[in-house]
């Protein structure tokens, strides 16, 4: 994880947010699920996000190759007071021949497939 600097916000209250970065990394995300759909937990807790506050999260589904297979690499799934969020990808029916023939975690293992983030949130 980067954490950066604050940054004004638009209200002008003083450096209140923050933008932190990260990724589940290249050849190594810790993919959940089987053949046709896969999930990963991520974890901002690192950032010092204000208690409480829900953060905007934006998510990029990466990798070797594949990855316009699939569907739901840009939604990330948050709780409440948790300090994480879930990415749930599946195969697009529509355009894909993979998903009645490949293992979708076994493929997103083999070609490398990770999630790129990035949080902006309250810190004060």
């Amino acid at each position: 994880k980067v954490i950066s600097y604050p940054i004004p916000d638009q209200k002008g209250s003083g450096l209140c947010l923050r933008q932190c970065y990260g990724s589940t990394g290249h050849g190594t995300t810790d993919w959940r699920g089987g053949r046709s759909y896969i999930t990963v937990h991520i974890s901002y807790e690192d950032c010092g996000f204000v208690e409480g506050t829900k953060p905007i999260i934006g998510t990029h589904l990466n990798g070797d190759n594949y990855m316009f297979h699939t569907v739901g690499g840009s939604s990330a799934y948050t709780w409440s007071h948790s300090h994480r969020f879930v990415v749930h990808l599946r195969w697009d029916h529509g355009t894909s021949s993979h998903s009645n023939n490949y293992d979708m975690r076994s493929y997103a293992d083999t070609h490398n497939w990770r999630i790129d983030w990035v949080a902006t949130g309250y810190i004060c």
